[in-house]
């Protein structure tokens, strides 16, 4: 979290002072980190669907690129273009509304038993 963003892209977070700066300091540390291609593929498939199994993982290889041979990002971009653009849109409410709560047709008692309207 900035304190202050700068033109450069940089921010500066200002840092309490030491009581004792000969015996404190600061730390700066970085490290790189990178998923394997098949955690980075199933990674994806877990955020923008319902989940992901083997075989999506196998088809999401063959459809976009399997082994190291194209840019995950480049495949990312691709999987979700072809979702916008060739799968129909469904209405999550219409889905919903569907399911729960059904109409029932007729007059039914306290009791459940059918009576005539």
């Amino acid at each position: 979290n900035c304190h202050a963003v700068h033109a450069e892209g940089t921010c500066s977070i200002p840092l309490p002072t030491f009581d004792d700066a000969s015996s404190e300091s600061y730390v700066i540390s970085t490290y790189e980190y990178s998923l394997p291609r098949r955690d980075g593929i199933a990674r994806l498939l877990e955020k923008t669907t319902f989940g992901s199994s083997s075989s999506d993982l196998e088809l999401f290889e063959v459809e976009y690129g399997g082994g190291t041979t194209t840019n995950l990002d480049v495949a990312r971009v691709d999987f979700v273009r072809g979702q916008m653009d060739d799968v129909p849109m469904t209405s999550h409410r219409e889905y919903y509304r569907k399911r729960t709560n059904p109409r029932v047709s007729g007059c039914f008692s306290a009791h459940g038993e059918m009576r005539p309207p």
